[in-house]
């Protein structure tokens, strides 16, 4: 398996992405045409790595730690703001909404401090452990979301994850969202005070 088409795939999803962004449709039109997009990249990938294994374990952990993750995290970071931009138009509701995600996403790293310093720090020693499909440290799926059911665990198969690259991408895009909520925090709270 040739880890230059998975570049080229998330490439191409990159600029579908950037074209939707740019249309001039609805915010809701632009959620569900990307989440189509992503989903069908994340197919795709499935398809291709069950069909033409890794010629290498470099090549796996290259894709379960640079390339799933961030189209995965990109698919649950768009989820999240379409459901805020659904939320009710009221300042004082959507502050209450995006502190309770804050508080959401700040419990989230706490409970996976030594993963989220793992990555922060550029670490590789323990690659062959998280990203790899034959690692020896794979939790299972429910303790990184205990709510069955979840819409991201389609994307959750044993012969396509690692378990730590789903974790990967939820960290991503936890950054994502809490880097939203602040900037949305601060716009609100101006008009909450006037």
């Amino acid at each position: 398996m040739q880890i230059s088409y998975y570049k080229r795939m998330k490439d191409r999803l990159d600029q579908e992405l950037r074209e939707i962004d740019s249309s001039v449709i609805s915010a809701n039109e632009r959620y569900y045409k990307s989440a189509a997009c992503i989903h069908a990249c994340l197919l795709d990938f499935r398809e291709r790595l069950l069909e033409n294994p890794f010629r290498s374990v470099r090549q796996e952990i290259y894709f379960f730690k640079r390339v799933k993750p961030i189209v995965l995290s990109e698919l649950m970071f768009q989820a999240f703001r379409n459901s805020y931009r659904n939320s009710l138009n009221i300042e004082g509701v959507r502050v209450a909404y995006l502190r309770n995600v804050m508080k959401k996403i700040g419990e989230f790293y706490a409970a996976n401090r030594m993963f989220s310093s793992y990555i922060a720090n550029r670490r590789t020693d323990m690659d062959e452990y998280f990203f790899v499909r034959s690692g020896k440290l794979r939790p299972r799926i429910e303790s990184l979301f205990p709510e069955n059911g979840h819409p991201v665990f389609k994307y959750f198969e044993p012969e396509s994850s690692t378990s730590y690259d789903f974790l990967l991408a939820m960290l991503l895009a936890a950054a994502r969202c809490e880097a939203f909520a602040r900037r949305e925090l601060a716009d609100l709270m101006p008009k909450l005070l006037n």
